[in-house]
């Protein structure tokens, strides 16, 4: 049946005709897969949206645990600085007390020889 009704086209329509049938036919064809191509794209730029959006978290993700890893390391750098200022004001109070029983010690050792 659509083979008849094909014959008859090319039958009773002049060329003229036919070739503007089919130009007519191509583009209702172009314009559905224009269609289905903008509805590809617009899958895809969403799809891009949404993937831009988890690296922009990723990143903002590791920012803030690099941010965390050296508020750590000044922490620990801080401690560590104040350790060693106690352990040299120990040092220095040692000294001190040192120097202090040298003094006692030849303090008693004229007092000896003043005897």
């Amino acid at each position: 049946m659509h083979a008849l009704a094909g014959l008859l086209l090319v039958v009773l329509l002049p060329a003229g005709a036919f070739a503007l049938l089919r130009i007519g036919l191509l583009l209702i064809l172009l314009a559905g897969l224009r269609l289905i191509l903008l509805l590809v794209l617009l899958v895809l730029r969403l799809a891009g949206l949404i993937l831009l959006v988890l690296v922009l978290l990723v990143l903002v993700l590791l920012v803030l645990v690099l941010l965390v890893l050296v508020l750590l390391v000044l922490v620990l750098l801080v401690l560590v600085l104040l350790i060693l200022i106690l352990l040299i004001l120990i040092l220095l109070i040692l000294v001190l007390l040192v120097l202090i029983l040298l003094i006692l010690l030849l303090l008693l050792l004229f007092l000896q020889l003043l005897q």
